[in-house]
């Protein structure tokens, strides 16, 4: 994914002029897609932790230039929806600090026991974060914040005005800080059936 939205951001995707990052129709399958996966995943039981650009796998025939299935790849990092953390280095907080949401870096519920600090860090909605923030870069060509941690400094971007109506309040409710306004990737995923009604 990572390669195709840089042929796109280049300008090697189409010729769309100034827009950057994918087609409309293009964001919203895999953003549907990717929603869909984290959804099966929860399920069971799991979280991913480790979604990010370097891990989508794009397979299948060409729609607007792009390849129509998407994959969820690497699954190194899994692990269930809720962990304890151990301050000692013995139980990683997950993949790629893009990949993990505010309140997991932060770590909630902090206790200590034994002279080590712990946390029980609660993933339900650590997926659907990061299937915001590949999307939003998938529609834009960038991230949405500028800084590491990514959402630590400054003011999240403008959501992207080409991608629809549904998709910027899914992109906007998938990337919120704040863990209890953010939406569910199940949420998301019903929200974005109405993009079939959009033009």
């Amino acid at each position: 994914l990572q390669e195709l939205i840089r042929r796109f951001d280049e300008g090697e995707g189409g010729g769309r002029g100034s827009t950057r990052g994918l087609p409309r129709p293009v964001v919203q399958s895999y953003l549907q897609q990717m929603l869909d996966a984290i959804i099966r995943m929860q399920k069971l039981g799991l979280a991913h932790r480790d979604v990010k650009v370097d891990n989508i796998l794009l397979t299948g025939p060409l729609l607007h230039g792009c390849p129509v299935d998407l994959a969820l790849g690497d699954f190194g990092e899994v692990g269930p929806l809720r962990l304890e953390y151990l301050a000692d280095g013995t139980v990683s907080k997950g993949g790629a600090v893009v990949a993990l949401c505010p309140e997991v870096l932060a770590g909630i519920d902090a206790t200590t026991r034994s002279g080590v600090r712990s946390a029980w860090l609660d993933y339900t909605k650590n997926d659907a974060w990061a299937v915001g923030i590949v999307a939003y870069e998938m529609a834009t060509g960038r991230m949405p914040w500028a800084g590491d941690p990514p959402y630590a400094q400054g003011e999240r971007r403008p959501m992207p005005e080409h991608c629809g109506r549904t998709v910027r309040e899914v992109l906007d409710g998938l990337t919120r800080v704040d863990h209890g306004e953010r939406l569910s990737a199940e949420t998301a995923y019903s929200l974005m059936l109405r993009v079939f009604s959009e033009d």
